[in-house]
């Protein structure tokens, strides 16, 4: 039996452009989908570490990389200042419509 929800399809690399253009790998986010909101999720230290002033962040569309929303929502450093000390590590970030449905046709987004 094939279960009807293939969790792994889910999931989808996040890259920055480097210097020279091309794409590194620097984490892993989730698509979850919260009718009819469509976000990205993923560790604040993987955001935080593709904040570099020139790198762009992309994620695998249906033939080639799409960019992914510039703005995310992440948890605050603690006090001690320091991503490692946080607790809760995670970002995230709403797709806008056409960018959502481009993504869909390779991954898939998880209802919520």
């Amino acid at each position: 039996m094939k279960p009807t929800v293939e969790s792994i399809k889910a999931v989808c690399p996040i890259y920055v452009a480097t210097e020279r253009k091309r794409p590194l790998l620097v984490g892993s986010g989730t698509l979850l989908d919260f009718g009819k909101a469509r976000f990205i999720v993923t560790a604040a230290h993987v955001h935080d570490y593709a904040m570099n002033p020139v790198a762009e962040r992309y994620t695998m569309g249906p033939e080639h990389l799409l960019p992914l929303p510039k703005t995310f929502v992440k948890t605050s450093l603690p006090s001690s200042g320091k991503r490692e000390d946080d607790r809760l590590d995670f970002a995230f970030a709403r797709f806008d419509e056409p960018t959502a449905d481009q993504i869909a046709k390779r991954h898939y987004f998880l209802p919520f």
